[in-house]
């Protein structure tokens, strides 16, 4: 798997790459953008080598609870712009939902959702 960002790149075999834009996801289950803001511009990046089962079945926890930034093996870094491609293409999930394969490249789009919401209540103090 191939991963460029910025001026750098990781080349190796990988368990799975994450990108997230909130610290957060899977409905709040899990933890995978740690310090992650969805106003800040940026992307947060895990990529996560290649692992025995047994290794994953003891890592995963730490994946969905966000300590895994602090594994030596992980990679965990902000970006703006984020592209991925493998030697044979690799399945891409948003949401956990199928979206296509690789090669696949994600970039932050600011401002690019316009929420409308009804106005609060005016509640005076009493």
């Amino acid at each position: 798997m191939t991963v460029r960002w910025e001026d750098q790149e990781y080349c190796a075999r990988s368990w799975v790459v994450l990108v997230a834009n909130a610290e957060w996801m899977a409905g709040g289950s899990m933890r995978v953008g740690p310090g992650a803001r969805m106003d800040d511009g940026e992307l947060n990046v895990t990529i996560v080598p290649p692992w025995s089962k047994a290794k994953a079945l003891f890592k995963m926890p730490k994946l969905a609870n966000g300590s895994h930034v602090n594994e030596p093996d992980i990679l965990y870094f902000p970006a703006k712009k984020i592209e991925v491609d493998c030697v044979r293409p690799a399945t891409v999930e948003m949401d956990g939902d199928t979206f296509g394969t690789t090669p696949a490249t994600f970039t932050v789009c600011p401002n690019a959702v316009r929420i409308i919401s009804a106005r609060a209540p005016n509640r005076r103090a009493r």
